[in-house]
């Protein structure tokens, strides 16, 4: 329920409805199903479980060793996350950089500003498997950063950002 009733996920859906948002916005979104609040569970997990450290693995991830030893004492240095770095993609990928550069210009968002310091070439990293420390990541807001950036997504008609629903805002939070 929690996730059906976040009012940035609700708007999200409207992206499958041509006649609410227009034809060329929901056309932006080829696969219907990255619509669906649960494609962003993993935001909200620090919110709902106590833990010190979470280990979010998307349902295709194999798991062959156990990592509880490995990543139970792992330092995050003060980072609300720990990911692998993907550097066969990168931000340009999925960021409009020119959109995004006006919408800042009008109105801060998703805790960046016009003076945010991307570079579009920088490495991308995976949603899929990530270590949360639920603490930090609630003390920067990081939930609240991507139902920002979800907001200003389905505002601008899905033209924000490509190549996923839940990666773009994920990234830009956490790489803002």
């Amino acid at each position: 329920q929690l996730l059906v009733q976040r009012p940035a996920l609700a708007k999200l859906r409207l992206l499958s409805n041509a006649s609410a948002v227009g034809a060329a916005a929901a056309a932006r979104v080829r696969r219907r199903e990255l619509l669906s609040p649960f494609n962003f569970a993993a935001f909200y997990l620090p919110h709902v479980l106590e833990a010190k450290r979470i280990l979010y693995l998307d349902t295709d991830v194999l798991v062959q060793r156990d990592v509880v030893r490995a990543l139970e004492h792992y330092e995050l240095g003060g980072k609300a996350v720990a990911a692998v770095e993907d550097c066969s993609q990168k931000f340009e990928k999925y960021v409009n950089f020119q959109l995004l550069n006006r919408l800042l210009k009008r109105k801060a968002m998703g805790g960046l500003s016009r003076h945010y310091d991307f570079n579009a070439s920088t490495c991308v990293f995976n949603r899929g498997v990530v270590l949360i420390d639920p603490e930090r990541w609630r003390a920067l807001g990081l939930t609240l950063a991507i139902e920002s950036l979800v907001e200003a997504y389905v505002k601008c008609g899905a033209r924000l950002w490509r190549g996923g629903v839940s990666q773009p805002p994920f990234l830009l939070a956490l790489g803002g």
